[in-house]
C-alpha cells in the first residue's frame, strides 16, 4: 500500500468509493456500544458511568514499561490511532524514547481502535486510572489522532480522571471531527469513523459543556499539511483546535515554516512534534514553542532511528492494510449512550 493511501486511511479518511471497495468486511456490530462481559468498576459518585467492559479485558489491553528507578519524570500513557495497535504505532518511536527517562504505559483499544469510541474510551479511562494508581502520581497522556480524542473522552465523561492527569498532548487529533470522512448509509464504515465525522453526535457531546479542563494542561499539536484531519488550520475552524483555559494549540509550521509533515509523520517521526510533546511533559502548563529553538527544524528526530525510520513507516502502512481487511462496518453512527451531565 502506498504511503499516501496509508496516511489517508490512518485515522479517518476512508475514500468516498467506500469501505467495501477496500475489502473491509460488512458484518455490523451491535449499536449499543456495550460489552456483555459485565461491569468492572463500581461507578462511585463523581467517577462517571460504570465501565461495561470486564476487568480481565481491560487489564489484558494495558501494559507498562518501567523507566529508570531514579526517574523523577511523570509516567506517560500512549494512546494509538485508528487502524493501528499501540505496539505498531509507538514501539519504534515514542515508547523507547520516552522510556529512557520515565515509565511508559500503553493501551490497546478494541479492534485496533475501529470499534465504538464509547467502548474504546472505557479502555483509556481504565488505563489512566491504572497508571495513576500503580505509580501514585499524576501522569502525562499522549494520544495520536483518534488517541487524542479518546483521551479527551475519558476526561469528559469520567471526571475522576481529571485529577490523575497532569498533561494531555494530542498529535493530529480530529477534536471537531474531520471533513475528510465520507461515511453514508450507502458507504458503510467502521463505527469509529462515523463518530469522527464533524456532524457526529459523539463529537457534539464530547465538545458540549466545555472542551477542556483547566486542571489538565492540554497541548494540541497539528500540521497544516495534514492530509487526513481537515480543516488543517490553526484558527477556530481547525479540526484539531481546542478552546479553554490552560490550552495551547500549535502547528509544527509555527516553529519550522518549511515543515511538510503529513498525518502519519506527525504522530511518529516529526522532530518538532516530539520536542513540543516533551516540553509539555517536562514543564508546568502546556507546551511553549518559545522554549524550543529553531535548531529543531534541522535536527534528527530524537524518537526514531534515522536509518530505519523509512522502513518503519512502510511497515506501519502495511499494518494499516492488514487491519482494513475484515474490519466490521456499520451503516450509521453507533447510538450515543454516555451520560453528559
Amino acid at each position: 500500500m502506498k504511503r499516501d493511501l496509508a496516511a489517508l486511511l490512518l485515522a479517518l479518511a476512508i475514500p468516498v468509493t467506500g469501505c467495501a471497495a477496500l475489502g473491509i468486511g460488512q458484518e455490523a456490530p451491535s449499536d449499543t456500544g456495550a460489552s456483555d462481559s459485565g461491569p468492572s468498576d463500581t461507578g462511585e459518585p463523581g467517577t462517571g458511568p460504570e465501565l461495561t467492559v470486564s476487568a480481565d479485558e481491560l487489564a489484558a489491553a494495558f501494559d507498562c514499561f518501567e523507566g529508570p528507578g531514579d526517574s523523577e519524570a511523570a509516567p506517560a500513557l500512549l494512546i494509538p490511532p485508528t487502524l493501528l495497535t499501540a505496539d505498531e504505532t509507538f514501539s519504534w518511536n515514542h515508547l523507547p524514547w520516552l522510556n529512557e527517562s520515565r515509565t511508559v504505559c500503553t493501551i490497546e483499544p478494541p479492534e485496533n481502535s475501529t470499534a465504538d469510541m464509547q467502548v474504546s474510551a472505557e479502555y483509556v479511562t481504565h488505563a489512566i486510572r491504572s497508571t495513576y494508581e500503580q505509580h501514585g502520581e499524576e501522569i502525562d497522556v499522549l494520544g495520536f489522532s483518534q488517541g487524542g480524542v479518546l483521551g479527551r473522552a475519558a476526561l469528559r465523561f469520567w471526571p475522576d480522571t481529571r485529577d490523575m492527569a497532569d498533561d494531555l498532548v494530542t498529535l493530529g487529533s480530529p477534536h471537531h471531527g474531520s471533513t475528510a470522512t465520507h461515511c453514508t448509509t450507502e458507504v458503510e464504515c467502521p463505527p469509529a469513523l462515523w463518530q469522527m465525522d464533524p456532524d457526529a453526535q459523539f463529537i457534539a457531546e464530547l465538545n458540549s459543556s466545555q472542551e477542556t479542563f483547566a486542571e489538565v494542561s492540554t497541548t494540541s499539536i497539528l500540521s497544516t499539511t495534514d492530509d487526513t484531519v481537515h480543516p488543517a488550520t490553526t484558527d477556530e475552524s481547525g479540526a484539531s483546535v481546542l478552546a479553554g483555559e490552560n490550552v495551547r494549540n500549535v502547528a509544527v509550521q509555527e516553529l519550522c515554516a518549511d515543515n511538510e509533515s503529513d498525518h502519519l509523520a506527525l504522530g511518529t517521526t516529526d522532530p518538532v512534534a516530539a520536542a513540543l510533546a516533551l516540553d509539555a511533559f517536562d514543564n508546568p502548563g502546556p507546551a511553549d514553542p518559545e522554549r524550543i529553538t529553531d535548531q529543531v527544524c534541522a535536527a534528527q528526530a530524537p524518537q526514531v532511528d534515522a536509518e530505519t525510520a523509512a522502513e518503519d513507516l512502510e511497515r506501519l502502512a502495511a499494518a494499516i492494510g492488514e487491519t482494513l481487511t475484515g474490519t466490521p462496518t456499520v451503516a450509521e453512527e453507533p447510538r450515543f449512550v454516555l451520560p453528559t451531565g
